[in-house]
């Protein structure tokens, strides 16, 4: 039997920088010291692209959204491969928004 190879999906940076520098903080979650932290599932394609992000735990329509944007405005990932085939594959991300930063 042949060994399994396998490697996930890659982005292509520090995802908390990333995640830093792409980030606007929604105005009513500053005014109201709103904090927590936003569940994201997406799909990197075989293409490497993020497809279908859906919030699974939210903080609000304003945060939620702006994680969608987040998410969606990527830069193209390395998708997973296994056995040389490459194959989609399912990400969780938790982005936690901390109003003391801003």
């Amino acid at each position: 039997k042949l060994a399994e190879c396998f490697e996930p999906a890659r982005f292509p940076m520090e995802m908390e920088k990333y995640l830093r520098l792409i980030m606007i903080y929604p105005k009513i979650g500053l005014n109201k010291g709103t904090k927590g932290v936003v569940d994201v599932e997406f799909a990197i394609n075989r293409e490497g692209r993020v497809d279908r992000p859906v919030i699974l735990k939210g903080l609000g329509e304003n945060f939620d959204n702006e994680v969608i944007r987040m998410v969606e405005a990527m830069p193209r990932w390395t998708p997973q491969e296994q056995n040389g085939y490459i194959m989609e594959t399912k990400f969780l991300l938790p982005v936690e928004f901390k109003w003391k930063e801003f």
